[in-house]
């Protein structure tokens, strides 16, 4: 089917005058109908003109269900969002406690540690001075086992 001067224009972005003047000029062959109105042989329009991606744009009115859909989807979402930062500041409060606890527990050993050996096993004040090495006073605290001398 051949194009009428405005479908040959919109076909290829160009003007009803650019394309006119093709025809005038003989670039592109093209006659006129009964009505004078000129026809384009498609073929030879794009011989000389590429043709233009016409962009479709899609409309789609979406249904009810797919609605009530998305807005479930997206309380869905928010849900769960609350639920994983809540369990973040739940996980941080617990490492925060253990870090505490740890901190205590080193202390303690440490106060029991020195009351334990410092006083039977080593003369000086620093537990380190003396003649044990510190992985044996740590196992013999550990497991109450007796250090000798």
């Amino acid at each position: 089917m051949a194009y009428s001067l405005k479908q040959a224009a919109d076909a290829t972005g160009r003007t009803k005058p650019s394309i006119l003047r093709a025809i005038q000029t003989g670039k592109i062959s093209a006659k006129k109908n009964e009505m004078g109105e000129w026809e384009i042989d498609p073929a030879e329009l794009h011989r000389v003109y590429p043709p233009v991606r016409l962009s479709v744009t899609r409309t789609v009115t979406p249904n009810a269900e797919e609605t009530v859909e998305l807005l479930l989807l997206r309380q869905e979402l928010t849900a769960q969002t609350e639920r994983l930062a809540a369990l973040q500041e739940e996980r941080e409060r617990e490492r925060r406690q253990l870090t505490e606890r740890i901190s205590r527990l080193g202390e303690r050993w440490e106060r029991q540690f020195q009351m334990k050996y410092r006083h039977q096993w080593c003369v000086s004040s620093d537990i380190f001075d003396c003649g044990v090495t510190n992985c044996a006073l740590l196992t013999c605290f550990l497991t109450d086992a007796e250090l000798i001398p």
